[in-house]
């Protein structure tokens, strides 16, 4: 199914490494549950959300539903639930910044157009 408007995304997402290097929540996090939330994380930025459910969340990190389950009590604060899915918080914090930026640029180019061709439209008078 094709994407609308509203719906596309930029291709990537920022990653600050000294924000991951200091963050409390993957220091009180195992290697392996550090993996699996940033391949989580990573689905959920180009899925937007993903169904709440051991089995199909352990595919998307090439693990078992019983290690999801294991590592799930140390990330779980990092996604929010909604009917049957979770959603990665950082992504869509990262997301809706994107969004400001591109509506801030938006009007920044509008406004530049206007000026612009307000100038020129002075010239021709």
């Amino acid at each position: 199914m094709k994407k609308t408007y509203t719906q596309e995304q930029a291709p990537a997402f920022q990653f600050y490494a000294n924000d991951w290097i200091s963050d409390p929540s993957r220091m009180a996090m195992t290697l392996e549950q550090q993996g699996i939330y940033i391949l989580l994380y990573s689905h959920c930025w180009r899925a937007i959300k993903l169904p709440y459910d051991y089995k199909i969340l352990a595919k998307y990190c090439g693990t078992t539903p019983s290690v999801i389950k294991k590592a799930w009590p140390n990330m779980k604060h990092l996604f929010h639930k909604r009917s049957g899915y979770i959603y990665c918080l950082q992504a869509e914090e990262e997301r809706h910044r994107q969004a400001e930026y591109r509506m801030k640029k938006q009007n920044a180019g509008k406004k530049g157009a206007e000026i612009r061709w307000a100038k020129d439209d002075v010239r021709q008078d």
